[in-house]
This record gives structure tokens, C-alpha cells and sequence, in this order.
């Protein structure tokens, strides 16, 4: 899908340096577009967060947008998923890669699902994990998306990365808060002090959304 192309992704034309070509394998569909991140090594009251948020979403027919990882991301894109609706992969390399491959269940349920689909600013066999895409990634997973939501996000984290790259596009950004003294949720505590908008229930966000 080219730049000049009617199916390229409004919202992405908006950002800096957004990708020439996307490719895409599945479904893809220019729908309202939400993404939701969060650390790699979440746990699991994080996890069930993430599903439910994805989940509730996804009933209301917005594609959840998220970067194919394991912890937060993954959780994310199977609330989509269990839910009957759509997500966006966003990858780190190549389209026909997987990473991490311990997350191989997942991009087999993305590619059969009929409304969902990976996507990638690179082509195929571009290696997948490379410090540097992963960077170029995320503003990819905000610029898609109308509202980024981080869930469990340490301050030196990829999350983190994201929301800055948010708060450059002025996307509607949302946080879930943890507990005071967690390093897990230090990013998430910082982003709330600057003013980022508190998740305290579900009618937080639908409400700023809808």
C-alpha cells in the first residue's frame, strides 16, 4: 500500500517520515484504530488489563493496534481476537517474519482471522529484532491510531518510546497507574504526571472515544 494509494491509513500520512509503502498481509481495513502497549515482562493483573481493554474495544468496533511482542502487546491482540474483532500487527522487520517466535501462535490466529492483519514499512526478509526498527516501529503503532493506552511501562521501556512518539502526533494518550513504589509502572507514573489521562475504568475511555 503506497502513500499515494486511497487504502494508506489517513492518520499515518499525518506523522514525521510516515512509511512510503506498508505491506500488509491479511485483512486490512481503515477502521477507527486504538493501540495499546506495555512492558514485555507484564504481569498478570497487567495482562487481564490489556484483554479487557482490547476486548471492550473491540465490541464497539475499533481495531486494536499493538507490535506483535510478548507480554502487554500479545494481550492486546488476543482481547481483539477472542472478541471477534480486529487488530493490526505492527512489525519489527520484514512482513513474512516472527518475532519473537515463542509469539508463532499468535501470528498464525492473526493471519486466520478474517478481519485482521500484520503490517510492515519494511519488505520481506528484512530481519526481524534489529534495535533500530523496532524504534521506527512505534511511531507506526501511534500514528495508526487515534489514542494510544500504555498498561505497565517502565521508564526506559519501547512503551515509552511510543508515548513520546504520541504526544509528537497528538494522539489522545491514556494510562493505566500501578502501584506507588513498582518499578514496572515508573514510565506509566511519569507519563500522569505530564498529564496524560488516568484509566480508572473502562468508561474513561469510551467516554473520550465514542
Amino acid at each position: 500500500i503506497s502513500y499515494w494509494d486511497p487504502d494508506y491509513p489517513p492518520l499515518l500520512k499525518e506523522i514525521h517520515r510516515p512509511p512510503i509503502v506498508l505491506y500488509a498481509k491479511g485483512e486490512f481495513h481503515n477502521c477507527n484504530m486504538i493501540s495499546i502497549v506495555g512492558t514485555r515482562n507484564s504481569d498478570r493483573t497487567s495482562e487481564d488489563i490489556a484483554a479487557r481493554i482490547s476486548s471492550a474495544l473491540s465490541i464497539r468496533g475499533f481495531a486494536i493496534v499493538s507490535g506483535m511482542a510478548y507480554g502487554i502487546d500479545r494481550f492486546a491482540h488476543l482481547g481483539a481476537l477472542s472478541s471477534g474483532g480486529c487488530t493490526v500487527g505492527v512489525l519489527p522487520g520484514g512482513i513474512d517474519g516472527i518475532y519473537p517466535y515463542r509469539n508463532r501462535d499468535l501470528y498464525e490466529m492473526v493471519e486466520r482471522s478474517r478481519s485482521s492483519c500484520l503490517v510492515s514499512e519494511y519488505p520481506p526478509s528484512v530481519p526481524c529484532g534489529q534495535k533500530w526498527t523496532f524504534t521506527q516501529r512505534n511511531r507506526i503503532i501511534s500514528g495508526l491510531s487515534s489514542a494510544l493506552i500504555v498498561i505497565q511501562a517502565p521508564r526506559d521501556s519501547g512503551a515509552m518510546i511510543t508515548a513520546r512518539y504520541a504526544i509528537e502526533q497528538n494522539r489522545d494518550l491514556f494510562v493505566c497507574p500501578g502501584n506507588s513504589f513498582d518499578r514496572k509502572y515508573e514510565g506509566c507514573h511519569d507519563l500522569l504526571k505530564d498529564g496524560a489521562a488516568i484509566i480508572s475504568s473502562m468508561d474513561d475511555i469510551i467516554s473520550e472515544v465514542s
